[in-house]
């Protein structure tokens, strides 16, 4: 296939030629062809014959070529250099000329198109930044529309004709073109105002006011019984027009005079006429209207004076109110603009709904909200009202729940406004019910996602509702789920049930008694009863419901075993498994103490567990770590090994799974069971994490898990991971889940770290050193590991925890043999940082082990590296680096023997680097990471201030434009013993003079 070049166009030599192309322009053709065509008129829209251009095409038969003359007009208008070739007469012409235009093409009849762009233009005219040029442009234009002639502005300030009068001259056309116009004057203000000087605006803002009361003539024209009566059934449109314009020049003043009365007042006084037109209209030309009013009150409610929202309050209560509710109600789906209205005005009002709750507004107001809550279908899918009128609700219960913690005095309203809050909650309940299962899942995923949606939103309401209703919700849900269950309606049951998780009450101790009422049912009985068609979701609520109200259980214990019967009888169903894990796993952490006599019959359920599909990697960690809690609260030691080695005798069971499959090649298969097992280990070893508010060392050795009979567990656990590492080490293939099992490896570890007592999964120092030993600068999520290893130093730094010397030198031979293979830290930059933070660990408890176990060759290749950190461009490396060296510098000189030789012979470079980054090489935001160590370093003694002043002075000092009596300064201040708050605004400072932005008002 080929191509043919578009012929270029040719430049026009005449003004036809000009319309001609025009022409071409917008008749089909080649885009190529229409870019040039639009360049070269672009070309002669900008040149000095613009204006010439413009007045000719203005002329021209074809309403295209007229719109693109007054288009040049508007061009040529908003561009300044060609508005500076008006002179004051040509200034005069245009608006002679423009006019003209507007009245011809009124007299034509052929529709709005250039109609509104010479108006638009004439708008644009009008606010020009000239003095003395169509000050009063409305009455101008009327005047010029009447007699059919341009009337200049000398005229038209000496006309002694109201405005009022000549207005209702106009006909419908005029009027239209009138109205036209007023909304481009106002859309012109407002771009001004975003974009000019004060000056301009504040002039443009003037002529705006000086023809305010000319701009209401015409609205109020629109809306006067003569002039609805003169305008007829035909003047609907154009009074709708008015509306819509009116509202725009309200939002102006609004903004330009921000709340002056003396320009509010007039606008304001269209309101009661505008009122009284809207229930004339029918349905279908309402819609606009009602959306302006709607805007009105949610963006400037206050606009609105008493009478006004009394006069509205009697049109929605007014049987066309009423009808359109009702019409709105028959179709719930799709919201009608006058629901919009409906909560737009209770918005409003909301202080008066609150207040005054006998009032014939707050009655009726809030009657039909009620209604909007209650409308058929299924919510946010076919009745989109509640979802408007849940915001409503929101807003409410706010309001009330603000005037709650207002120490004003008693408020007699507040038993009203409980009680609309409890009306709402009871239609909301019918609201959240899940519609069938068949009509659910025929619907799309969006529409799913909106139900579900709206379900969160009124939990959010509930949970709000409740300090205000207090036990009277709770109650109110309560009874309600047990009738519900005793009719069987589970749909019902799985609405309350999902209400009680909303409101939370767990720990509440006042509230005991009615969940004893729930929980004490035959609830959960029902639910495991096999012959009944009970829904999935209610199953699923009932499951989620019980791992909220652990606390309740761990308080009232007798109604334990059921719930926890119930949910291990949950888990083969796959819809309920995972939920029926976390809860199980929740409920006995918080119950532990209280089901040590059910951990045999709770082994023994997950051991036939283990056996059905819904077995998962998630649920068998959660059941393992709700179980291992128990173990936690036995009392004998013995014992809570016995049944921990049963425990870690399952999980050794999958990786010995693991490792068949291994053998058999199956590796993927292998990896997913090692990540399982590993991932269940963590799961217990969290299970096993004594309490912190109540941790339990009655009677118990310390040294039970080390050398005494809990010695063989903690072999357990370290051949557990021992046997995990050993099949990723010898696939023959790098294993996706290897970083996984990583993962779970660290995270086991740092549960030990974190205990306060002695414990199985406290293991030796030498465990952790030798799983690191294993370590390279390839294995995946290092820096899991590194973040585990900070862990590690961390617990092991405490002023009472015994030095261990000999496992952190290991430690940090290693550390070294993986520095070493970091060939650059700016490609490995989080490792890097991670390698840096452990460094940093060693030290106050370990700097001797940092300092002298190395050779001195590894030493200074480890000091080496994080100079080098110190300066690359990456912020994780970068920071670290500078964190290290702030703390090392920061040591006291008897810390060790070697620190002033390290100091010493890395002291000058350490002064050159951080010099350097101080100067204008760090970034802002890295800025304040170097300023510690630079305090710490400068102030340390003489010789590291003379290292600083060298590194300021130095040949390749980054800042050469820097003056030395800045640095000078720089120095002096740095020497002061300043808090590292003002340290840090001096190195800003200095920064700032650096970088070049000193005196520029850059604020970072």
């Amino acid at each position: 296939m080929s191509f043919k070049e578009a012929q270029p166009v040719m430049p026009p030599s005449s003004l036809e030629e000009v319309e001609q192309l025009v022409l071409r322009l917008y008749s089909p053709g080649e885009a190529q062809r229409v870019q040039q065509i639009e360049r070269q008129l672009r070309d002669l829209q900008h040149s000095p014959e613009g204006w010439k251009m413009a007045d000719f095409l203005l002329d021209r038969p074809t309403s295209q070529v007229r719109y693109f003359g007054a288009l040049t007009f508007q061009i040529n208008l908003n561009t300044k250099g060609s508005r500076a070739t008006l002179d004051d007469g040509g200034l005069v012409s245009l608006g002679t000329r423009l006019i003209q235009g507007i009245i011809t093409e009124l007299n034509r009849g052929e529709g709005p198109l250039v109609l509104r762009k010479l108006c638009s233009t004439f708008a644009v005219y009008c606010v020009l930044d000239r003095p003395d040029h169509a000050e009063f442009c409305v009455k101008q234009l009327v005047l010029s529309l009447l007699q059919g002639t341009p009337v200049s502005d000398a005229n038209t300030q000496s006309s002694t004709y109201p405005l009022s009068t000549l207005a209702s001259n106009l006909n419908n056309d005029q009027i239209s073109a009138c109205l036209i116009f007023l909304s481009s004057l106002k859309e012109e203000p407002s771009a001004k105002i975003a974009g000019d000087t004060a000056q301009t605006t504040a002039r443009v803002i003037d002529r705006m006011k000086t023809n305010l009361q000319d701009a209401m003539t015409i609205f109020s024209e629109c809306f006067s019984i003569a002039g609805q009566q003169r305008l007829g059934e035909d003047g609907t449109s154009t009074r709708i027009q008015a509306f819509a314009t009116y509202s725009d020049w309200v939002f102006f003043a609004q903004k330009a005079w921000q709340g002056s009365e003396e320009s509010l007042g007039p606008l304001r006084e269209l309101l009661g006429p505008a009122l009284a037109w809207l229930p004339t209209l029918s349905a279908d030309d309402a819609s606009e209207t009602i959306q302006v009013f709607t805007d009105l009150l949610s963006s400037f409610g206050m606009f609105f004076r008493a009478d006004h929202l009394g006069t509205l309050l009697q049109i929605i209560t007014s049987p066309w109110g009423m009808n359109q509710i009702h019409t709105a109600l028959q179709d719930p789906e799709d919201v009608s603009c006058f629901v919009a209205l409906v909560l737009a005005f209770a918005d409003v009002t909301m202080e008066d709904l609150l207040t005054k709750p006998n009032s014939p507004l707050t009655t009726q107001t809030m009657s039909m909200i009620h209604s909007l809550t209650t409308c058929k279908g299924i919510a946010a899918i076919e009745d989109k009202c509640v979802v408007d009128s849940l915001e409503f609700w929101h807003a409410y219960v706010e309001n009330v729940v603000d005037a709650q913690f207002e120490d004003d005095g008693p408020k007699p309203w507040i038993g009203h406004a409980q009680a609309h809050i409890a009306k709402a909650c009871q239609e909301l309940w019918v609201k959240i019910q899940w519609p069938p299962a068949e009509v659910y899942q025929a619907l799309d995923q969006d529409r799913q996602k909106e139900f579900r949606q709206f379900r969160a939103d009124v939990s959010d309401l509930l949970a709000s509702a409740y300090p205000v209703l207090r036990s009277e919700l709770s109650k109110a849900i309560v009874h309600g789920c047990l009738d519900a269950l005793n009719r069987q309606s589970w749909l019902e049951v799985e609405a309350f049930l999902y209400s009680m998780n909303a409101i939370s009450i767990s720990e509440k101790a006042t509230e005991h008694l009615i969940l004893t009422e729930l929980f004490g049912s035959d609830l959960y009985t029902h639910l495991q009863n096999p012959n009944l068609m009970i829904p999935a979701h209610t199953r699923r609520t009932a499951v989620d419901l019980l791992g909220e109200y652990a606390k309740f259980f761990e308080r009232q214990q007798a109604y334990l075993p059921p719930a926890l019967e119930f949910l291990f009888a949950s888990l083969p169903n796959t819809a309920l498994a995972q939920r029926s894990a976390k809860s199980i796993a929740s409920l006995c952490s918080s119950c532990r103490s209280s089901l040590t006599d059910k951990l045999v019959p709770f082994i023994e359920s997950y051991q036939k567990f283990l056996s059905l599909p819904t077995a998962t990697q998630y649920t068998k960690e959660r059941v393992l770590g709700g179980i291992a809690a128990i173990i936690q609260a036995l009392s004998d030691q013995d014992e809570q090994a016995d049944q921990l080695s049963m425990l870690l005798d399952f999980v050794q069971d999958d990786i010995r799974v693991a490792m068949g499959r291994f053998s058999a090649l199956q590796l993927e298969e292998a990896q997913v069971e090692v990540a399982t097992a590993m991932s269940c280990l963590v799961g217990i070893a969290k299970g096993l994490e004594e309490p912190s508010d109540n941790p339990n060392t009655n009677g118990k050795r310390a040294d039970f898990w080390i050398t005494g009979p809990g010695g063989t567990v903690q072999e357990q656990i370290c051949e557990t991971i021992r046997m995990a590492m050993h099949i990723f080490a010898k696939s023959p293939v790098p294993l996706e889940l290897h970083g996984d099992v990583i993962e779970s490896i660290c995270a086991v570890f740092k549960s030990g770290f974190s205990e306060a007592v002695p414990g199985p999964f406290v293991l030796p120092p030498r465990v952790t050193v030798e799983f690191f030993a294993t370590v390279s600068a390839q294995t995946p999520r290092l820096e899991v590991i590194l973040n585990m290893l900070c862990a590690f130093l961390r617990s092991h730094s405490t002023p009472t925890s015994p030095l261990i010397n000999t496992e952190v030198s290991q430690l940090l031979q290693r550390l070294i043999t993986v520095i070493r293979a970091i060939q650059d830290p700016r490609d490995e930059a989080e490792i890097s940082s991670g390698l840096i933070e452990v460094l940093t660990r060693f030290m106050p408890k370990y700097t001797d082990v940092l300092l002298e176990t190395p050779s001195q060759e590894d030493l200074s290749y480890l000091l080496t590296f994080t100079m080098q950190c110190l300066i690359v461009p990456e912020y994780l490396p970068k920071r670290k680096a500078a964190e290290f060296w702030a703390v090392l510098i920061a040591l006291p000189k008897t810390t060790s023997p070697h620190l002033d030789e390290v100091i010493t012979y890395f002291g000058p470079t350490l002064a050159h680097n951080l010099i350097n980054q101080v100067s204008g090489n760090a970034t802002r935001t890295d800025l304040d990471w170097f300023t510690e160590p630079l305090r710490s370093f400068i102030r340390r003694d003489v010789q590291t201030k003379k290292w600083i002043e060298a590194a300021l002075t130095a040949a390749d000092f980054p800042a050469p434009n820097v003056g030395m009596d800045v640095r000078r300064k720089f120095l002096k201040a740095l020497s002061v013993g300043n808090s590292l708050v003002v340290t840090r605004r001096v190195v800003l400072g200095y920064w700032n003079e650096c970088k070049g932005l000193a005196g520029t008002g850059y604020a970072p």
